[in-house]
């Protein structure tokens, strides 16, 4: 049976997801290797593991860095 085109434009994930997913894959892996605990609910809360995952990985910036704007004179 041949499904209809919009189910699987319905199915597909979306980069946003793709990106949390790969996130959490990579956050589990660290804590595996680094015997820390793993906490999904933790994930971009830089005071947490994941903070210190972010950091040792060279991620952090990309997150901060949204939150922060210049200032005027």
């Amino acid at each position: 049976m041949a499904q209809p085109a919009w189910l699987a434009k319905y199915l597909r994930m979306k980069p946003e997801v793709n990106k949390i997913f790969n996130d959490l894959e990579n956050y589990l892996d660290w804590c595996r290797l680094n015997l820390e605990p793993y906490e999904p609910s933790n994930l971009y809360r830089e005071n947490t593991n994941w903070g210190k995952f972010a950091r040792e990985s060279g991620i952090a910036r990309s997150y901060t860095n949204k939150h922060h704007f210049q200032r005027r004179r």
